[in-house]
């Protein structure tokens, strides 16, 4: 049904020019009131036996547009001076009954379908709304666009609890599409899937820190951190199935292999990172033993809270600087060394001694001429000192007490020990 357009205002007015049976374009002396949205009706010769009805399409100052025989009416000729007059049809009535008359489409209705009331309670489908607000109960699977936006006391509920799966369909709540990377939910379970595919579940990537039962600084005593049913105050508990099933991992973002893994059982695990294994070990291996690999490299080894030492056991032990045990033994950290000292026609040779690690204070230092060594001939004796002592290192002097000038070389040995 084509919309027309209506004036009560139009003026009557007249051919400008004579024109054909086939014009499409006619001029008139005025178009004073004449509808300005198209397409409205007018007749040629209004009120003769040659007039016609053409309906305008469009204008352009007082020359229309016009479509010839309209309503059934003949396209003729019209001569100048002709009577046009803005007027309705037959069409206009036959539309008007037509539509009262119509059993379905009015308005887009069917016949069993009832017009939406502004305050009935009603169930509506297939319906686009633009910005709308509301409130009560959306059942079904409606489709949305654009932002939901609730005010300050709304909730969103699903009383959906179809367990979430890969392959469910019908969960309560998902975002991203099921063809596509998605998050899922039920009323229990939070889960990453791509197109039917495990995912990895990020938390708040590429933002700050994730804090589970955050207290203000303070231990809470009563929330925890439940891991496969396992529950503890203030405790991250992970159960395997297996005591050799690693329970922790740990890499650096380039890698391939893990830098670091725990076992259910405690077996802990290092490697270098990249696409290398792991290749270093500590283990329980019986009742209050743990064992290493074979290297202890260490600094500084504390064991001053040990109440009973059985036995140390160190066989492979590459290097141990410094072994305490202040409540047991009262050890000193050691080091030692034999230097060569060559004299060329010289009463006196200085070498500089490096500690193969430092002390944490300046050492004391004790030297002898090595028990090997032949002593040459001559009345004066051949000594050594230490002398210019730091924690990283010393100088030794081996000198001829009569300041003779000698050719030879002798060997010396150091011991140098926290005070």
């Amino acid at each position: 049904m084509t919309v027309r357009y209506y004036s009560s205002i139009a003026a009557e007015s007249t051919l400008v020019n004579s024109i054909t049976g086939a014009s499409t374009s006619i001029q008139l002396v005025s178009v004073t009131g004449l509808p300005i949205l198209f397409p409205y009706v007018v007749a040629l010769d209004y009120e003769s036996a040659t007039e016609e009805l053409v309906q305008v399409t469009n204008a352009a100052g007082t020359t229309l547009t016009v479509v010839r025989a309209y309503d059934g009416t003949s396209a003729q000729s019209h001569n100048a001076g002709a009577r046009v007059r803005h007027t309705s049809s037959a069409q206009d009535f036959r539309d008007s009954r037509e539509h009262e008359n119509a059993a379905i489409g009015i308005h887009g209705l069917a016949p069993a379908d009832t017009l939406v009331g502004e305050t009935k309670v009603q169930t509506l489908s297939n319906k686009t709304l633009s910005s709308p607000t509301i409130s009560g109960t959306i059942a079904g699977s409606p489709s949305f666009s654009g932002t939901l936006t609730g005010t300050s006391v709304a909730m969103a509920r699903y009383d959906n609890v179809t367990d979430v799966s890969l392959t469910s369909t019908n969960h309560a709540f998902q975002i991203g599409p099921t063809s596509g990377a998605n998050m899922r939910m039920d009323s229990s379970e939070i889960q990453a899937v791509s197109n039917g595919v495990a995912s990895n579940l990020q938390l708040n990537n590429d933002g700050g820190e994730v804090d589970v039962f955050s207290t203000a600084g303070a231990d809470s005593t009563v929330n925890m951190l439940d891991v496969n049913g396992e529950v503890e105050a203030n405790t991250v508990r992970v159960v395997r199935a297996t005591s050799t099933t690693p329970a922790f991992q740990s890499r650096a973002n380039a890698d391939t292999t893990n830098r670091f893994q725990s076992r259910a059982d405690g077996f802990m695990q290092w490697g270098p990172g990249g696409a290398a294994a792991v290749d270093t070990s500590l283990q329980r291996t019986g009742s209050g033993i743990l064992t290493i690999d074979s290297n202890l490299a260490t600094t500084n080894l504390d064991v001053s809270v040990i109440t009973t030492l059985n036995v140390l056991q160190a066989t492979g032990l590459a290097t141990i600087n410094d072994l305490r045990d202040t409540a047991l033994i009262p050890y000193k950290p050691v080091r030692s060394g034999t230097e060569n000292f060559v004299f060329s026609a010289s009463s006196q040779v200085d070498v500089n001694v490096v500690f193969p690690t430092a002390f944490a204070t300046v050492p004391k230092v004790v030297t002898s001429i090595a028990s090997t060594t032949t002593f040459p001939a001559g009345s004066s004796a051949l000594i050594v000192r230490a002398y210019n002592i730091t924690t990283t290192g010393m100088t030794l002097r081996v000198q001829d007490s009569g300041g003779v000038a000698r050719t030879l070389t002798i060997t010396a040995d150091w011991i140098a020990t926290k005070p």
